[in-house]
């Protein structure tokens, strides 16, 4: 996964329904299910219970919308891909390089053993 420029701060949980706000390098924001009248009658409203927490993985990224005022509720969300495995192989790496009509004409010859360290230490 490539990082985007926007990075959704808001995670969720649906084990546990709850809202998450991530923020600093390891904290988080959590919010469970609204139990504030009339709020508490409504499915998928979540209110702040706590701040600064240590954060836990969660991998559903999401948007979301405040409601009323401390009441929020899930517009979208989309699991976040797991990391990619590392290319493999020279021509993976051109690959992600991108432009590979330059390569057409590429011949390799001798040995290859520092190019493939370098591929699996991603130098």
């Amino acid at each position: 996964m490539h990082v985007g420029h926007k990075l959704q701060p808001w995670r969720y949980c649906d084990q546990t329904n709850t809202l998450f706000r991530h923020h600093g390098e390891d904290l988080m924001d959590e919010y469970p299910r609204a139990m504030i009248p009339p709020h508490n009658t409504t499915p998928g409203r979540y209110t702040k219970y706590g701040s600064n927490r240590a954060r836990i993985p969660c991998n559903v990224a999401c948007t979301v919308e405040e409601m009323a005022p401390a009441i929020y509720r899930v517009v979208n969300h989309a699991s976040i891909p797991g990391p990619s495995l590392p290319p493999s192989t020279l021509w993976e790496v051109l690959e992600q390089w991108g432009s590979m009509w330059m390569w057409d004409d590429l011949e390799l010859t001798g040995s290859f053993e520092f190019l493939v360290a370098a591929i699996h230490l991603q130098a």
